[in-house]
């Protein structure tokens, strides 16, 4: 048994494990290498680091600036090693991504859980990264903005791979628990905006409105 601290190889940090791929984390001009190196993998999971396109959360680069943004040329990369990608698109605060995955300059309200607790993660390689709430309105309507962005880069190129929503979150004796959950001031008057629009729009219709506001659950309730 050794007793030293395991040193985080580099081959480690960009295939964290069970065949998943992290682009932003090697030079383009070495993903032919690396993805020939992978012995025995078909398929690769990619997750698409949201804030890596982008450090505004306005402007968002596709390989215009920067080679590592390049998807289009990851999936042919792939198809020469005899690979298929299938992206996974964030639903949720990412525990191996700095910030969560949120640029850096829209990362102003950290994620709070049940306990008043700021959430922070310790990743595969030992980075302390805390989570920034996903219900801050500057964070979802950039985001809103990046999934369009994203959707038309893939149309515009012809990439049919397949893209799925990815909701990390914890486990926990009681069950799987998504980093979606938030008890942070953006969440809470995010929610109440939104219900008070729906409560208004109930009334302008004479209170004929399908959205049952009772029927909500808020987090607090949840616990």
């Amino acid at each position: 048994m050794s007793l030293t601290t395991p040193v985080i190889r580099d081959e480690d940090a960009v295939f964290p494990g069970e065949n998943w791929f992290f682009y932003w984390k090697t030079s383009a001009s070495l993903w032919q290498t690396k993805l020939e190196s992978l012995v025995g993998v078909t398929t690769l999971l990619v997750p698409i680091n949201w804030a890596f396109h982008s450090e505004t959360g306005d402007k968002y680069d596709f390989a215009e600036d920067r080679p590592e943004t390049d998807l289009l040329k990851l999936t042919k990369v792939a198809k020469s090693c005899g690979k298929e990608i299938k992206f996974l698109v964030p639903m949720s605060p990412c525990p191996f991504l700095p910030n969560g995955g949120v640029p850096a300059l829209l990362a102003r309200t950290p994620m709070i859980d049940a306990m008043g607790r700021v959430q922070t993660i310790v990743d595969a390689t030992g980075a302390l990264n805390k989570l920034f709430s996903f219900f801050d309105p500057r964070v979802y309507k950039a985001y809103g903005k990046f999934t369009k962005e994203l959707g038309h880069y893939f149309s515009t190129n012809g990439m049919s791979q397949d893209v799925f929503g990815m909701d990390c979150g914890r486990v926990s004796i009681e069950g799987f628990r998504s980093y979606i959950d938030d008890f942070s001031s953006a969440y809470k008057q995010g929610f109440s905006r939104f219900l008070q629009t729906k409560k208004d729009s109930s009334n302008e219709e004479g209170g004929d409105s399908k959205f049952d506001i009772t029927g909500v659950m808020t987090p607090d309730q949840e616990h």
